[in-house]
Parts: structure tokens; sequence; C-alpha cells
């Protein structure tokens, strides 16, 4: 107690020191934490500054929702511009996506209109096919007086025409023939450039998905022919004949095979320069590996949910200054008709399309003494065969309510087929 008494006077002061020993440590901490807060604070209010002095007017609200509302706008306009593109006229309204009458009667008459619309093509470039050696009989005839007085001159024993003469003669009525008919169309094309408008000659009912995927990819084939044409058209606006159209010859359009020349022993000797038992089928790309025309879609358009992808080959004689401008002209935008609902009542729509890319081009000279040549006249000017594969777009959403079943069984579409593809997978591709 003595103690306690002797040194009670320090129990105060060393109280006082033991708490402000206990106050200093968290004053310290919390002066540290008050001085990140500031800093903290400072910089929110620098940024609070800046922001008010860039603070953009109350108007602006206003400005950008009607940009987006325009951004919003040109995109559903470019969706609708693609689902017009392919929303086209058809060759028949009572056989898409399957006919109610599935008698073999109604294919056969799909036939007979789909070449007819073939033959309108032909007719609408102005074009005739070169003369057969039936035509140049039948021309002939129509001056038998003259080619009869010729002949006696050289049946005559005492002629002095030597055969080189009378050859040299014959030689010169074919030629004369020739002419007349250069100089009497725009360009030199037949129907049966157009594969399909042999094979639909020749037609055989199979069944009925097989006639309905005959009759869908000539309707796909004859969109693209349609293309084709127009091209020339617009190539040959202004010609009066052969000799001064830039599109001197159509050679033909294929989708599963190579574009050759007709063979010219049945050309010289008959009407018909093609006939087809087989049908000219598309190739749809469904990889990036090659079609079957060979070539590799460079582009990376491949069939997918929301478009088909098929190639095709296209061959011309065109004059070599002008082959250029038939490439451009190819891939220009182009219009169509649409009947509204795929409707024959439906009313008339005009559209616009873009679908052709060129994936490859090939120029060959023209050897004109050749017998692919032998009754063809292209005029003076230099000439070169331009042969092209084509890549060509439809977009799904434009037709697939009229593609028949078989197709989209065939693309992988049909409900049957997505129910069969394995879980993860996209049923397109096991259909491929």
């Amino acid at each position: 107690m003595r103690f306690i008494r002797k040194y009670s006077g320090f129990l105060i002061p060393i109280g006082i020191v033991f708490v402000a020993g206990l106050l200093f440590v968290p004053t310290i901490l919390a002066g540290r934490s008050i001085r990140k807060n500031i800093e903290v604070s400072k910089a929110q209010a620098a940024k609070i500054a800046s922001m008010l002095k860039n603070t953009p007017p109350r108007a602006q609200a206003e400005v950008e929702k009607l940009y987006q509302s325009e951004h919003k706008k040109d995109a559903d306009e470019i969706a609708q511009l693609s689902r017009q593109s392919s929303q086209r006229a058809l060759i028949s309204y009572n056989i898409f996506p399957e006919p109610k009458d599935t008698s073999q009667q109604v294919f056969v008459q799909f036939g007979v209109q789909y070449r007819t619309a073939i033959e309108e093509l032909i007719k609408s470039m102005g074009a005739l096919d070169a003369p057969s050696n039936i035509d140049i009989r039948k021309e002939t005839e129509t001056n038998i007086g003259e080619i009869a007085a010729m002949s006696d001159r050289f049946d005559r024993s005492d002629s002095i025409i030597s055969v080189g003469q009378q050859k040299d003669s014959s030689n010169a009525i074919i030629d004369a023939i020739c002419n007349k008919r250069a100089g009497s169309i725009l360009l030199y094309a037949s129907p049966n450039s157009f594969l399909w408008y042999g094979y639909w000659e020749n037609f055989k009912y199979s069944g009925l998905d097989a006639a309905l995927m005959d009759c869908w990819h000539s309707q796909m084939a004859y969109w693209i022919y349609e293309d084709v044409v127009a091209t020339i058209n617009a190539m040959n606006t202004g010609s009066d004949c052969v000799y001064n159209s830039p599109v001197k010859r159509l050679v033909g359009v294929s989708f599963s095979r190579h574009v050759v020349y007709p063979d010219t022993t049945v050309a010289r000797f008959s009407t018909s320069r093609y006939s087809s038992s087989v049908p000219d089928e598309p190739d749809y790309i469904t990889d990036n590996g090659p079609g079957v025309l060979g070539v590799r879609p460079w582009t990376g358009r491949i069939c997918d949910d929301n478009i088909d992808v098929v190639h095709f080959a296209v061959s011309i004689i065109v004059e070599s200054k002008s082959f250029m401008a038939f490439i451009k002209e190819l891939c220009t935008g182009k219009t169509h008709t649409y009947r509204e609902g795929y409707s024959a009542n439906g009313p008339e729509r005009v559209f616009k399309h873009n679908q052709i890319t060129v994936l490859q081009s090939t120029i060959e000279p023209v050897n004109r003494t050749a017998p692919e040549h032998a009754f063809y006249r292209y005029g003076n000017s230099a000439v070169v065969r331009l042969s092209l594969i084509c890549e060509y777009i439809f977009n799904r959403s434009g037709y697939d309510k009229i593609k028949p079943e078989p197709i989209k069984e065939l693309l992988g579409q049909s409900a049957a087929k997505k129910d069969a593809s394995a879980p993860g997978e996209e049923a397109t591709r096991e259909a491929y």
C-alpha cells in the first residue's frame, strides 16, 4: 500500500500514456484510409468535372435514338432485299412444293411449259443457231433454178470448169447462206444451249420425288439462264446483226459438266444440236472443297441455314475487247418479277437481285476453220472464247416455303433429317 501511495501520482499520466498508445495505431490506420479516400474522391471529382464539361445536350439522346432506329431500318432493309432476291417468277404455279395432282401428266405439262420458256429466252436475244446441212439444203431449194443451172454447167462434158472451181462455187453458196444468217440475227444460240431444254424433250417419269427434284433443279437453272440472257441482251444493245454484236455466240450454260461445243457430226445433219436424257443437276456447295466443276469456292460461301450455293459454267464467243465488259455486266444487279405468295393470281412485284460471283475465267483463241465454227460467221473483229465458272447465291428465306421436301432432305433441312442428327451436331452437316 505504501508503494501505491508513494507512486499514486504517476498513475494518471501512465493511464493517459497507455490510452494514447492504444489510440495511436488506429489513428494512423484511419489516417491512411482517409488519405486514400480523399485521393479517390479527388479522382472522381476530376472525372465528374470532365464529364460536366463534355455533357451532351439534352436533345442528344433523341438524336442517338433516331440513329439507332435508322441503323435497324437499314439492317431490316438488307434482310428484305436478300429475301426478295430469291422470290422469283415460276414456270408453273401448280408444282411446288408438291402438286395436288401427282399424275405423270402434270410433269409432262411442266416440261412443255419449260421448253416454251427457253424458246422465249432465245427469241428475246434475237438469236438463232448457225445453219445446219438441212437448213442449207432448204435454203438452196428456194433458188433451185439458179442451182440447177449451175449444176448443168458442171455436168456438161465440154465444161471447162474444173473440179476445184466446182468446189469453190459450192463453198460460195454455203458461205452466202451462212453470211445471210449472220446478217439476220444478233447472235448464235440454240434452245439446246441450255441443257435442261433437251432433257425435258426426252423426259421419262420415274416417280414423284425424282420428278419434283427435276422440276426444282430446272427451275433454279432457268433463273440463272435469265441472268445470262439479260447480260447478253445488255451487251448487244444497239447491234443489228452478229457482225457488230459484242457477244457473237452463246456456246452453252451447264451445272453438272463443263460447256463443250456441240457434236459437229450431229450439228451438220440435224436441227437438234443437243439431246440429253441426263438431268443437268446443280451442284450444291456444302464444303470448301472443289465442286463438280472443279473450282474451290475462294469466297468461302457454302450452303448453310441462310443460303444455298450452286456453281455453274457459261461459255460464249465474244469480241476480244469486250470480254471484261461481259464479266462486269454478268455481276451487276438485275430485276425480276414475283407473284406474291407464289400464287399464279398474286399481285406481280418487281424486285432486284445480284447473286453472281465469277470464280474462274478462261480465255481461248478461236480457230475459225475448225469444224465447230464451220457454219458460223463472226465478222472481222478479233474474237475469243470466254469460259466462266460462277457462283450463284439463293437466300433460303425467299423460297424455302416452296422448296420440295426431297430437296430439303438433300440439304438436311427436313424435320426427319434434323431428328436423325446426333446431339450437338448440325443437321445440315449430317445431310452432307
